[in-house]
């Protein structure tokens, strides 16, 4: 059986890291409890953010602490009607996946344009491969959104650089990202 990588597309880079993935859940989740989401087991930050959330809809505040942004858009099932913390971290999660993914092509496709298929295929194996990041993923944490918004700008700023719109669109993502971890500036 030959089990060499031949194409190094992103294809394989996504099932690769959908492996991961699942390994990590399946890891994390041994007594059987796959589909049960676990309140009990959120990092203190997480009750901020949906607190935040709450506030925003619920009172129309914003919070002193927290940036809005993050919890303006994992606060949307409020809209619904649907203004349980349950509703918000699930939200915060599918939010979180798709995000995730999105940020693994801009960095597939930033590291093609600027090594190769070979080297982007292994660096975004790297990172899908760092469980600390993937556990990230279902909390309603920043860290997520914040990696794929800045991804997203250097994929940007990279693939065209002297198109004032890329550059344009590089800023835009970076700002944004500065909404939601106001550190970055």
């Amino acid at each position: 059986m030959n089990w060499t990588i031949h194409k190094y597309s992103f294809k394989q880079t996504f099932v690769f890291s959908f492996l991961f993935l699942l390994i990590y859940i399946f890891g994390n989740n041994i007594d059987g409890s796959f589909f049960q989401l676990n309140l009990n087991y959120l990092l203190p930050d997480s009750y901020s953010y949906i607190q935040a959330s709450k506030n925003f809809y619920g009172e129309f505040q914003i919070d002193p602490i927290r940036p809005f942004l993050y919890p303006l858009i994992i606060g949307v099932p409020s809209i619904f009607g649907f203004n349980s913390s349950e509703s918000i971290i699930l939200f915060a999660v599918f939010i979180n996946l798709v995000v995730w993914f999105f940020t693994l092509f801009y960095l597939y496709k930033t590291i093609e344009i600027i090594q190769s298929k070979k080297a982007a295929f292994w660096s975004t194996l790297i990172l899908s491969s760092c469980f600390g990041i993937t556990g990230m993923i279902f909390q309603p944490l920043t860290e997520i959104c914040f990696i794929g918004l800045l991804t997203s700008g250097a994929y940007f700023l990279i693939k065209v650089p002297h198109l004032p719109s890329n550059i344009g669109l590089f800023l835009g993502f970076i700002l944004t990202a500065s909404l939601i971890r106001p550190g970055v500036l």
